[in-house]
């Protein structure tokens, strides 16, 4: 939006524009695209203007800018898909609810925090069979005392129910008292 806009809109109607006027100037492309498709939208709603298709086609193509916000590239898609169907609509709010949903946002934000959280935890995983690999001596060595002790000891206890069970069919299971 150009300064002499902005100065218009502040002089005429300044409700219209001062929430928007800091990320105007100062937000990311995105926060910049969302600030003046939300002094559009305001204008249109305030005036009552009805339908303004070709204002939102316009607005439409020029918000994949504002789908980067996301990092979730299948909800991305999902939203250009919505945008381009809110396009044929004519309502520049339409796009902005779209495009600036909180819910949205705050659940991407969790899921990438939870992906990557996921992944250094696979990270440290893997650098730690890395390092056990390094050694592989001393890891097959190890692994195998331990599968060693495992087959041992079911041996053990299969041998041990094997002599119980022999003794006990040869006195005649113990029921002589």
């Amino acid at each position: 939006m150009d300064r002499h806009i902005a100065a218009f809109l502040m002089e005429r109607d300044a409700k219209i524009i001062e929430s928007s006027l800091y990320n105007l100037d100062q937000g990311s492309e995105s926060m910049k695209m969302m600030a003046v498709l939300s002094v559009y939208a305001s204008i249109q709603r305030k005036y009552k203007l009805g339908k303004l298709p070709n204002l939102t086609k316009a607005f439409g193509r020029s918000m994949s800018v504002c789908y980067e916000m996301f990092r979730d590239k299948n909800y991305r898609k999902i939203l250009a898909e919505r945008v381009k169907s809110e396009m044929q609509k004519g309502s520049l709010m339409a796009l902005l609810n779209l495009i600036s949903d909180n819910f949205a946002l705050e659940k991407d934000k969790a899921e990438y925090k939870a992906a990557k959280a996921e992944y250094l935890t696979l990270e440290a995983e893997r650098l730690e069979i890395k390092e056990k690999l390094l050694d592989r001596d001393a890891y097959t060595a190890q692994e195998g005392r331990r599968l060693a002790a495992i087959v041992a000891g079911t041996f053990a206890a299969l041998a041990t129910l094997m002599v119980m069970l022999i003794f006990l069919l040869r006195t005649g299971g113990g029921s002589g008292i």
